[in-house]
């Protein structure tokens, strides 16, 4: 087979809701009851993108660490919306403190890993979800919930690991937000930002 032949068997195998914009629409108006759509997947390709720049930094130049705890801030910030749209306060799904104490031993790219994992596990159930016909019923929402739960613990290692504690990353999350949207969004300062604003 080659790679056009290829193609036409991939959209010819994909489900509906996923080709057609108003079978889309279908399942965000009946398939999920109770659950904020639009943020579930603000958090879905948020927290993927994030995972895959703190990657990239890790891979590339390990030695950045207030980069990598920038990026670690932004999963975290996708995350949190995540547990927002099912309807989830954070503590719900994790404890205040995150303490492994001073002799950690973990190194950064299964750290990295771990995130990449976690949320992929998060991102595979809704998309069945959205996308497959997958029912999202209570236990269901739960589960999604302890999943991003260990999204959380996940990158509470990766800080440590990098030799920040979480509630670290967590105010430089605050710092950064607050700094590029002190009014809440706007997409002008989403666009153009400046030149220290990773």
């Amino acid at each position: 087979m080659d790679l056009e032949n290829y193609q036409k068997m991939v959209l010819a195998s994909t489900s509906s809701a996923s080709t057609n914009q108003f079978r889309f629409e279908d399942v965000m108006d009946s398939g999920l009851v109770g659950v904020n759509a639009p943020l579930l997947i603000t958090a879905c390709i948020g927290m993927s993108s994030e995972a895959g720049e703190f990657c990239e930094v890790v891979l590339k130049n390990n030695a950045d660490k207030f980069h990598m705890k920038r990026e670690l801030g932004d999963i975290l910030w996708y995350t949190v919306n995540g547990l927002s749209a099912l309807g989830f306060s954070v503590k719900d799904v994790v404890q205040d403190d995150f303490d492994f104490g001073e002799t950690f031993d973990r190194e950064l790219i299964p750290s990295a890993l771990s995130i990449v994992i976690d949320v992929g596990a998060f991102n595979e159930i809704v998309k069945k979800v959205l996308f497959q016909g997958k029912p999202l019923d209570s236990p269901l929402v739960v589960h999604l919930g302890v999943l991003l739960g260990q999204v959380i613990l996940s990158i509470s290692i990766a800080s440590k690991v990098i030799g920040f504690s979480f509630q670290e990353v967590l105010e430089e999350n605050e710092r950064k937000i607050l700094a590029r949207y002190p009014n809440g969004f706007e997409i002008s300062r989403s666009e153009v930002r400046e030149g220290s604003d990773i």
